[in-house]
């Protein structure tokens, strides 16, 4: 963790996740389970940023006699902790729902937990897509893997490139990752020439990057844990000499987020990416939440796909308490969630398909390219209204 996280992370730990009007009478306490500490803190700050903000901001905007409570627990990017902290904050805490889950195995982990109290759990980041078929009382505000990689597959071999070498995070998103993608490439006349798997300890990708580089493929597609991992990937990009021997970097957005560009965007230029979220888009419900984000946390501060989705998570989960309230929990939220939409948020139009409990929302194509002084993430076409794919191809 670099000494601008870390200074981050305590100034998010600093101010309270807490909003109690002046007559408040009931309160709805939300289990926050985030990373803080370990590999997926990176996603974790960036969640909690986003719900302290959205807390700052619109915390009192609740009915006479209700208030929001989230009480937030650092899972430590173990999921067996995150299954002992959601038995905890039901048990003892009695909350009426979870949010947060930074991660696929925590998703996983907490899915028998939710099911057995019959209580939401709101989706945050982990994006495997089957996450959400592991428990009724699951719903997604973030991003299902095959939303982003099947697409910029069909996108690949529809664009000219052949050839494409494989490389994932062994964990159960980057496996979900590489399936959807070698889905969408192959099933429109691609051909994979090589894939490796590299461990969550893994510091050194060169030697990966070396293996690529011996294949010659036309690209490379690649997914790790953003944070140190996807800034190191990008350094054994440039050590190796991919792009000098013409192989093009494709992959998902979270491989080049906004507040990353300064590090990666020279060894990422050109680099085509799916992304959900990007600071560059031009909207008002951006360019409104940018401004917060900038008062709030300084204006070299660069929010990213993690933090739409739990500022969008946070939205949806004070409309739910504004329709239900005291009533904001279990089945009747369920129900709610599953038919939640929202038509001005900071990444575009969002909404709930009621039959998967996953989101659906609009893809953006976006390249690395640099604009005056600065490195950016500049969509060029965008793909309307994508549910998750994979659900799609595997109906059950």
């Amino acid at each position: 963790m670099t000494g601008l996280t870390r200074a981050f992370l305590a100034l998010l730990l600093a101010a309270p996740l807490f909003a109690r009007p002046a007559h408040a009478d009931t309160t709805i306490k939300i289990g926050n389970l985030v990373a803080l500490t370990g590999d997926g803190a990176t996603v974790g700050t960036h969640l909690l940023a986003a719900e302290n903000l959205y807390m700052k901001l619109h915390g009192t905007e609740l009915p006479p006699g209700l208030h929001v409570e989230m009480i937030t627990r650092d899972d430590a990017s173990k999921p067996d902790n995150l299954k002992r902290l959601a038995q905890e904050l039901i048990v003892r805490d009695h909350v009426s729902m979870l949010a947060g889950i930074s991660m696929s195995p925590q998703g996983f982990a907490v899915a028998p937990v939710v099911t057995e109290a019959k209580i939401p759990a709101i989706l945050m980041n982990a994006t495997t897509s089957s996450i959400t078929r592991a428990s009724p009382y699951m719903v997604r505000f973030s991003h299902s893997n095959w939303q982003m990689s099947y697409e910029i597959g069909i996108w690949a071999a529809k664009h000219g490139l052949k050839t494409v070498y494989i490389l994932v995070a062994d964990y159960a998103a980057g496996i979900d990752v590489e399936a959807a993608f070698r889905r969408g490439f192959t099933d429109n006349g691609g051909t994979i020439v090589g894939s490796d798997h590299t461990p969550l300890s893994t510091t050194d990708y060169l030697p990966y990057m070396q293996r690529v580089k011996a294949a010659k493929p036309d690209a490379l597609f690649y997914f790790e844990i953003t944070g140190p991992a996807t800034i190191a990937t990008a350094k054994a990009v440039a050590a190796a000499g991919l792009r000098e021997a013409g192989i093009q970097m494709i992959g998902s957005g979270d491989m080049v987020p906004d507040d990353q560009l300064p590090q990666t965007g020279p060894v990422a230029a050109g680099m085509v990416n799916t992304s959900l979220y990007t600071k560059t888009l031009n909207t008002p419900a951006n360019i409104e939440f940018l401004k917060a984000w900038r008062a709030e946390y300084g204006a070299d501060s660069v929010p990213d796909f993690s933090s739409i989705a739990a500022w969008n998570g946070m939205r949806a989960i004070f409309a739910a308490v504004r329709a239900l309230g005291a009533n904001a929990t279990g089945d009747a939220a369920m129900e709610f969630f599953k038919h939640y939409k929202d038509a001005d948020t900071p990444q575009g139009p969002i909404a709930i398909d009621p039959e998967t409990r996953d989101i659906v929302l609009d893809v953006y194509l976006c390249r690395v390219t640099k604009v005056g002084d600065e490195w950016q993430n500049v969509p060029f076409d965008v793909m309307k209204d994508i549910k998750d794919p994979w659900k799609m191809l595997n109906p059950g």
